[in-house]
């Protein structure tokens, strides 16, 4: 069964139970490989898990959009000035940032009603018609 059809939400990313990273790890992770050449070992490593291969492969945290990430990137290291020290590592996680803001600011899809609350509503509005 189509678990939308039904109203409930499908949970992903850092809202699972169990997630070791945030979505800002992620994009950081993405953004790493793809723009600073590092290596799946290397973030590894660093973020202490196995499944950074299945990131970037995009088999997991699939509610990470990979195209809009990178495009946002690529035009946020447009527009931006940098500074002759500055490194690809900080211009990526301010490109996050960026990023990260952009998506809080975009209004959340109402959550689906399941089938019992529309029964009880539809219900509740046949018993108020007929007293009316």
């Amino acid at each position: 069964m189509d678990m939308p059809k039904w109203g409930k939400v499908r949970i992903q990313g850092e809202d699972t139970g169990r997630a070791k990273l945030t979505n800002e790890q992620v994009c950081v992770i993405l953004l790493r490989y793809k723009y600073a050449g590092e290596t799946i070992s290397t973030l590894s490593k660093e973020y202490g898990v196995c499944g950074i291969d299945g990131i970037v492969k995009g088999k997991t945290w699939k509610n990470i959009d990979r195209v809009e990430l990178y495009e946002h990137f690529e035009q946020f290291t447009e527009t931006r000035v940098c500074q002759p020290d500055e490194t690809i590592a900080y211009t990526i996680v301010l490109g996050v940032a960026n990023y990260i803001g952009k998506l809080s600011t975009r209004p959340k899809p109402e959550p689906k009603k399941s089938l019992a609350q529309q029964i009880r509503e539809r219900d509740l509005q046949r018993k108020t018609s007929k007293t009316s």
